[in-house]
């Protein structure tokens, strides 16, 4: 159950006089006590199985289970307050946060202790603290930063001295001294909260609206020689900035935080900026990931060299900001395009990219990552790693209030689970803040108390297996390591153990050890984690009859750190109890969670692998002749009526790897449950998938539940009286459903199923209507050896049970088409290379593109015609001759052209006498003696009644244009009032287009659309429209959003909103008109008016944020 959520919210002063906007804590409700680990009938692997992502990954080459680092903790350098930020240079990791002292790795607190003012560093390799760098700040620093060279240490916070000099919420530093460097102070007036730093330039983001005097509102820019502010200015409204990073060639500069626009331009939580000039670039994630207010949005961003990572926080259901993604996610550093998000519950504070490496580092406070296959609802995890390739697909969401993400790629949840305890020093209950790293090492910061059980307060160093201490070995010990152990065949014994679990490998050894022996007589592998444990098996044979037997099992990491069960003992069964057949043998080889033979005459169905031996109903015929050939096990037949079903009498977690293995007979027309999983032991499941059905027809389907019904079909009906062989597999693949050793039915977007603990049901269970072709709830008909798998098994193994079953020759396993399409324009690359053959090779490619195009070959391009959606199918052929074929649909499109953006101006520069030139678009046409820049804004004044002042941009021109600009009054003009105009078309001849706003005595301000001719003659295109909910007063900026779209006609619409708001949805005015000489190109303008009866000139309006984009 998913509990509420709930924030700490607060405000913290950065200065007498200059509240600012926090670092809102998110502190969720425990929303359930801690997950047990659950002994469950799932997850096995053995030689064959796939592996799992952990500090020694069974395959490192593998991208979807990169090598992490260890799980240990490193002897680090403790604090007692908290880490904000974390930079590492030359092997020292530089730590900025609150905090006035710091001890020694093993040192209680309070002991040991040395002076540090909120800033302090400590030695990579060793953790020890750097006794000679010991900076003074007087206020929280929060963000930390180095020069590319090295040389210098830019800080940021709330601070107004360092080293007892006064300096104001920024400082530069001598990385090797710690000596403030003098005679750079741009005084902030809010804080400080990320730093991004070029070769050329120092970039600051923050709560702050002025810099050096000169208003930049919560983004700047300095020059990282002299310190000097830049006339670069991006304004971020509303709220403030918490991230910045540089993109990969610099040329871009990424902002996250909890703004709603960028210069004006809609950028909800993150968006892209030019480094040199601060014009608004497209940036596609904030379509996307839309985390804006003073509640929500992105508080961290981080880049590897080739993606840009950010991650997300919202206060759900607070009406003081919008967010959908409490996660990660990773996009294109140019496009913004997303690659992927994990949406895990909980916020995300904090991510690095691990330049060079295959896994990325989150902190924060996730507590449910169900929809991404990894745990349900649980307590807060501090720190998580995930893969950079994409390796699965978001399930659907059912959690109240969370954002539904399903269809998007998401990465793999490692097997990465140090435990971190929560701090006091916030309030919050939060453990980590920061994470960054260096090399083989991956760094912690926040205010944690204990680290793995162990005191390690604040600072903690963790590094991958060749630099660590590797003792992070498996969890489990005592009763939950239980043995069950029985004898169902002459001379054999089955041995049954639960799977552990390890906070940092995930693929662990299990050693079956007989009577007190060192030397095992059996060892396998099982990939596990604390959410997904299973079971397994083993069989021993060749065991004296009547003698008395006792086992243990070990379970082992690759670092030889281990657990060993406890003794459990079996006499082993004489001639009486017979042999056990090949079919059985083969099946217990591959290390079953649950086998049940079903050839019991009367009383349990035994579990073959010694654990859950399963009720029986009293409708149950027993004994009937069984399905495997040369075999005198018996099987058992069910009547299709509620009575007649065999109940597991163990509880178990789903698992997310599993394969269900049936022999069935039927002549049934009326459906039902072969084999399924649900939350009952008896009677009828509430909650239930994981199953194998009868359709009415004949046909066969496999369904699964991860929050939405996900099911796969045979084409063909099997109710013809014959015994066949059933197997259902769900893993990494995908779903596949295979039917006397071949696949009849797969697909490969669905690779996890519900998050529950349940039973395992044969013979009947719920079914409801929803799930495709579904008929009655009880199957009629004779079922044998059902067995259930840990993991997905290989189609080789399904062909050899069946063919070993049957009593057959091993049937030909036909091959798996797959590809990847890449469009581009109206072209497609196809690729088939992934396509293969279970148990041979492929031998040819043929593809057919939909518009009757074809080609062949493993690789193909092809050109469409026209715009669509076309199906695409490839068709592989095997070395038997044997096809195999899958459709994908491939849309193709004319390449659509971004916005492009023609003219930005933010005004940071000074002129006494005209506008000068842009940022972008070259140079204003404003007059000298009335026109003026400074502070940020451009001016304009007017001298009194009927004067009039205009300024164009004729670098920007065209015919599809959209300005925006925002505009204020220093006092309403007396009399009659004043207009602002937004001027969106002005022809080479002198007409034009335009946008009229006023400000009306009451406050009140209306829009009208209007024309002129070259002679200044207006003719009206609209009424006078009063735009709804904004009133307006002297100094309150207001926006103005204009587009004149096309030819012959041309369509006008306007949007006005206060500058403190949100853009509305809807346009306040709109026209279409088709006058002649206005049917051509045109640039932009402004211009402001005062009417005849002005009487308290001179009145001055300015305008910031003024853009001209193309509209596509």
């Amino acid at each position: 159950m998913i509990g509420r959520r709930r924030r700490l919210l607060g405000r913290r002063s950065d200065g007498p006089g200059l509240p600012g906007i926090r670092r809102w804590f998110a502190a969720s409700a425990l929303a359930s006590a801690v997950v047990a680990a659950v002994v469950t009938v799932g997850s096995v692997v053995g030689p064959a199985g796939s592996a799992a992502a952990d500090s020694a990954p069974a395959d490192p080459g593998d991208p979807t289970t990169p090598a992490t680092v260890a799980a240990d903790a490193l002897p680090t350098a403790q604090i007692n307050g908290v880490a904000w930020s974390q930079v590492v240079v030359a092997g020292t990791v530089y730590v900025a946060g609150q905090f006035t002292n710091a001890r020694p790795a093993g040192a209680a607190a309070g002991s040991s202790t040395v002076t540090r003012s909120n800033l302090l560093a400590y030695d990579l390799a060793t953790g020890v603290l750097v006794n000679s760098w010991a900076p003074s700040l007087n206020g929280a620093a929060y963000a930390i930063a180095a020069s590319p060279d090295g040389s210098r240490l830019y800080v940021g916070g709330a601070f107004t001295t360092v080293n007892g000099a006064s300096q104001t919420r920024f400082v530069v530093l001598n990385r090797a001294t710690g000596a403030r460097i003098s005679g750079i102070n741009p005084a902030p007036n809010g804080s400080v909260r990320a730093i991004a730093a070029s070769a050329s330039t120092v970039y600051l983001g923050g709560a702050f609206g002025t810099v050096a005097g000169s208003s930049r509102p919560r983004l700047a820019a300095l020059s990282a020689s002299t310190g000097a502010l830049l006339s670069w200015r991006v304004s971020a409204s509303a709220a403030q900035v918490d991230a910045l990073v540089l993109s990969p060639d610099s040329s871009r500069l990424i902002v996250g935080g909890r703004f709603e626009t960028l210069n004006g331009v809609a950028a909800l939580g993150s968006g892209s900026v030019s480094a040199s000039t601060g014009a608004v670039l497209p940036w596609a994630a904030n379509k996307v990931v839309t985390n804006y207010g003073y509640d929500a949005g992105i508080e961290s961003l981080a880049t590897d060299g080739t993606l840009i990572y950010g991650t997300g926080f919202a206060y759900l259901g607070h009406n003081g900001g919008y967010g959908n993604l409490e996660g990660t996610f990773a996009a294109d550093p140019t496009t913004g395009a997303i690659v992927w998000v994990e949406d895990c519950h909980g916020d995300t504070y904090s991510v690095y990219g691990n330049p060079g490496k295959g896994s990325v580092y989150v902190v924060g406070h996730p507590h449910y990552c169900a929809n991404i296959g990894g745990f349900g609802d649980s307590s807060w995890k501090f720190a998580l790693a995930f893969s950079k390739e994409a390796a699965t697909t978001i399930t659907p969401n059912t959690v109240a209030k969370y954002y539904d993400w399903q269809g998007l790629r998401a990465p793999a949840l490692l097997a990465f689970s140090p435990e971190l305890t929560g701090g006091e020093f916030t309030g919050t209950g939060q453990a980590a803040w920061h994470v960054t790293g260096s090399g083989d090492y991956v760094v912690y910061g926040g205010e944690f108390l204990t680290v793995n059980g162990t005191p390690q307060q604040g600072l903690v160093r963790m590094a991958v297996s060749g630099s660590s201490t590797n003792k992070q070995g498996p969890r489990l010990s005592g009763t939950a390591l239980n043995l069950a152990v029985t004898s169902r065949a002459a001379g054999t014994a089955q041995v049954s153990w639960p799977t552990n679990w390890d906070r940092d490998n995930g693929t662990l050894t299990y050693a079956v050890l007989r009577d007190g022996a060192t030397t095992p007589v059996y060892t396998t592998t099982a990939d596990s984690t604390w959410w997904s444990l299973s079971r397994a098996s083993f069989t021993d044979t060749g065991l004296v009859a009547g003698r008395t037997y006792t086992y243990r099992v070990r379970a082992s990491d690759p670092f030889g750190n281990s657990q060993t069960s406890g003794v459990a003992s079996v006499t082993v069964a004489g001639s009486s109890a017979g042999a056990m057949s090949t079919y059985a043998q083969e099946v217990l080889l591959d290390n079953p969670a649950a086998y049940w033979r079903l050839g019991e005459s009367s009383g349990a169905a035994l579990d073959w692998t010694a654990y859950a031996s399963s009720t029986v109903g009293s409708g149950v015929t027993r004994a009937v002749t069984g399905a495997i050939a040369g075999d005198a096990n018996r099987a058992a037949r069910f009547s299709g009526a509620s009575s007649s079903r065999v109940y597991g009498a163990r509880s178990a977690a789903g698992t997310n790897r599993l394969s269900v293995e049936a022999w069935i007979r039927t002549t049934s027309t009326a459906g039902g449950k072969i084999v399924g999983f649900g939350n009952s032991s008896t009677g009828n499941s509430s909650t239930y998938d994981r199953h194998v059905y009868l359709n009415p027809n004949g046909r066969l389907t496999f369904g699964v539940y991860p929050n939405a019904v996900r099911a796969i079909t045979t084409p063909s009906s099997y109710n013809d009286g014959q015994w066949h062989h059933v197997v259902a597999t769900l893993g990494t693949a995908g779903m596949r459903l295979y039917v006397d050793g071949v696949l009849a039915a797969e697909r490969t977007d669905t690779t996890s199923a519900g998050q529950y603990t349940g039973y395992w049901r044969i013979g009947g269970d719920t079914l409801a209507a929803d799930w495709p072709g579904a008929g009655g709830q009880n199957f009629a008909g004779d079922v044998d050896d059902v067995a259930i798998y840990g993991r997905a098994l290989a189609p080789s193994e399904v062909a050899t049970h069946y063919s070993t079953g049957s009593g057959g020759v091993v049937p030909n396993q036909p091959p798996v088409a797959s590809f990847g399409a890449t469009p581009t324009g109206l072209s497609v690359a196809v690729d088939g290379a992934a396509s293969s053959d279970p148990d041979g090779t492929v031998t040819a490619y043929s593809w057919e593109f939909g518009d009757g195009g074809t080609g062949t070959g493993a690789a193909a391009t092809h050109e469409y015609a026209a715009e669509g959606t076309y199906p695409v199918t490839l068709t592989v052929t095997d070395d038997d001759g044997s096809t195999g074929s899958v459709t994908q649909d491939v849309t193709v499109s004319e390449v659509a052209q971004p916005p492009e953006v023609l003219a930005a101006d933010a005004f940071g520069r000074t002129v006494a006498a005209g506008w000068g030139s842009a940022d972008a678009g070259g140079a204003w046409t404003a007059p000298s003696a009335t026109a003026s820049v400074s502070d940020g804004v451009g001016r304009l004044t007017l001298a009194g009644a009927s004067s009039t002042v205009t300024s164009r941009l004729p670098g920007a021109s065209g015919t599809r244009l959209a300005t925006q600009a925002t505009e204020t009054w220093d006092k309403r003009p007396a009399g009659a009032g004043g207009w602002f105009l937004v001027r969106g078309r002005i022809t080479a001849t002198g007409e034009e287009y335009r946008l009229k706003i006023a400000h009306k005595a009451n406050g009140a301000v209306t829009a009208r659309l209007a024309r002129t001719t070259s002679a200044g003659v207006e003719t009206q295109l609209t009424g006078e429209v009063t735009v709804p909910g904004l009133t307006y007063s002297a100094g309150s900026g207001v926006v103005v959003l204009f587009e004149v779209t096309g030819t012959s006609p041309t369509a006008l619409r306007a949007k006005v909103w206060a500058a403190t708001g949100s853009q509305p949805a809807a346009w306040v005015v709109s026209a279409t008109d088709a006058t002649a000489a206005l049917q051509t190109s045109g640039h932009t303008g402004i211009a402001a008016l005062t009417s005849s009866t002005t009487t308290n000139g001179p009145v001055t309006t300015t305008m910031d944020d003024y853009t001209v984009t193309t509209i596509p």
